[in-house]
């Protein structure tokens, strides 16, 4: 699954958005690809990407490559071009699946439950612009979403970029969603887990020694109990799944601060058994994405 690069040509997944309205009827998914650094990832746009050694054939191909399409809020069609392959890597020894279109996640988040990375009951926190909490009123039954073939055909050919953590709840891969949609929501996290110590006045003897206290308490800091399940009389840690959404940082969620942004990412990602990333290109210029998330993973 994702072995090999194919079309979704039928009004299902993220083609059904405006399909009768569009002329493109098809919409392109990559293959995936294993990656050592983010610094191997491409972009795929015809407009500025392409050889000008390639034939009309081969530069016809690549145009039809269309990640995603639809109309946006001017009623202006937007037909938007993404990543050359979805990406696999490594990062601290964390294992992250880089895709453009946000539903391919769904399937990577079964794929590692079936490779024992992340368990049943796991807490994800959703990075997003988007809330993505639309009711697909379609699932796949527990048995079903065992069966990776299934859960391929089913992020693919019925999940849309808007629909595809309902479904993980409903069927128990996912207990809880953390959502950060704004700078408030990064600030709560930040003062629930990621404490500061004060710069105390040298001038103000009292002041240095509840300073002092304070950074005693903090140097043995820890965050809350990690939250533990009961089966079959085995303790289980509940898994933790970064899903970003690279959109967080589209321009007119210019008004986060970058850096408070970063800091709750890698604070999170460091806790993480997997995360998630994708590019949205309907939502943001790809390759301001793409910068971004080198900022943040790379430096």
């Amino acid at each position: 699954m994702y072995t090999q690069e194919f079309y979704i040509t039928e009004p299902v997944g993220n083609n059904a958005f405006s399909y009768e309205q569009r002329k493109n009827k098809q919409l392109y998914v990559p293959s995936l690809k294993r990656i050592e650094s983010f610094d191997e990832v491409e972009l795929l746009n015809p407009t500025r990407h392409l050889s000008p050694t390639l034939s009309c054939q081969e530069r016809g191909q690549a145009s039809e490559k269309v990640a995603f399409e639809d109309f946006d809020f001017d009623g202006k069609l937007q037909t938007c071009f993404g990543l050359k392959n979805l990406y696999k890597l490594e990062w601290k020894w964390k294992k992250i699946f880089l895709v453009d279109n946000h539903n391919h996640v769904h399937f990577f988040w079964y794929l590692a439950r079936s490779q024992g990375i992340i368990a049943d009951g796991a807490k994800i926190y959703h990075i997003d612009a988007h809330a993505d909490m639309r009711d697909p009123w379609v699932y796949l039954s527990k048995s079903q979403s065992r069966d990776m073939h299934k859960v391929f055909d089913y992020t693919n050919f019925t999940l849309n970029v808007g629909n595809f953590i309902v479904p993980a709840l409903r069927e128990g891969l996912v207990s809880e969603v953390v959502q950060i949609r704004g700078e408030e929501d990064l600030k709560e996290y930040t003062h629930q887990y990621i404490p500061t110590i004060p710069h105390p006045n040298p001038l103000l003897w009292e002041e240095r020694e509840q300073a002092t206290e304070m950074h005693q308490k903090l140097q043995s800091f820890s965050p809350p109990k990690e939250k533990r399940f009961r089966y079959e009389g085995v303790m289980w840690k509940q898994s933790i799944i970064l899903d970003l959404d690279l959109d967080f940082f589209a321009p007119e969620m210019g008004y986060i601060d970058f850096s408070l942004a970063k800091q709750v990412i890698l604070d999170i990602a460091s806790k993480a058994d997997l995360i998630t990333i994708c590019t949205s290109p309907f939502f943001i210029k790809q390759e301001r994405a793409l910068r971004i998330l080198r900022e943040i993973f790379d430096k």
